[in-house]
């Protein structure tokens, strides 16, 4: 074999090792305040479509589409469009493994990047979304998310003054991210 070819054979088969052990889609969180520095457009709104095209190509794109209810990032807007690659047209099925998963009626904040088009992407796949949901015990409308959880990420534990600490005062609460904080989380961030 020529050199070129033993090279390319062997990213070949570390390629296929990575996708069969599970490597190409392990995630690392994505902090919130990464998201809304990088976010083009931050925006809560409910899912009130879902459509699936095929472009000149032959790929299958995703349309979102939400209704606003509030910007926190970008210009003000009553209606946007997210597309994703990928999506069921017929009996043909495209996906994209650890992208966001937008449901009709669903209410959620999205960090989004513009395309040439205008039109949101979800910033690294599905850690730019958060579902929101209302807590059965509270009524509290919390944010949700596939990687960070249903806590609030960096939040710390307190003690009374003078108690022993069984745990270190570093160790997350793993209390609730109420979407009023994620709201001042990307408020203290985004510029």
């Amino acid at each position: 074999m020529v050199p070129s070819e033993v090279l390319r054979l062997t990213f070949v088969l570390w390629g296929v090792w990575c996708v069969s052990s599970g490597f190409a889609t392990q995630f690392l969180p994505v902090p919130i305040a990464e998201l809304a520095r990088t976010a083009d457009v931050v925006l809560r709104g409910e899912v009130v479509s879902r459509s699936c095209e095929r472009d000149a190509r032959g790929r299958l794109t995703t349309r979102i589409e939400l209704a606003v209810s509030e910007v926190w990032k970008g210009a003000r807007t009553a209606h946007f469009t997210v597309v994703q690659a990928g999506g069921t047209l017929g009996e043909q099925r495209q996906t994209v493994t650890g992208q966001a998963e937008y449901r009709i009626g669903e209410e959620v904040v999205a960090f989004l990047a513009l395309n040439r088009a205008g039109e949101g992407v979800t910033l690294g796949l599905a850690h730019g979304k958060f579902s929101l949901v209302r807590a059965p015990e509270s009524g509290e409308l919390r944010a949700q998310s596939a990687f960070l959880g249903h806590s609030e990420p960096g939040a710390r534990t307190t003690r009374p003054a003078g108690a022993a600490a069984k745990t270190p005062a570093s160790a997350p609460t793993g209390g609730p991210l109420t979407v009023e904080r994620l709201k001042q989380l990307v408020g203290r961030t985004a510029p």
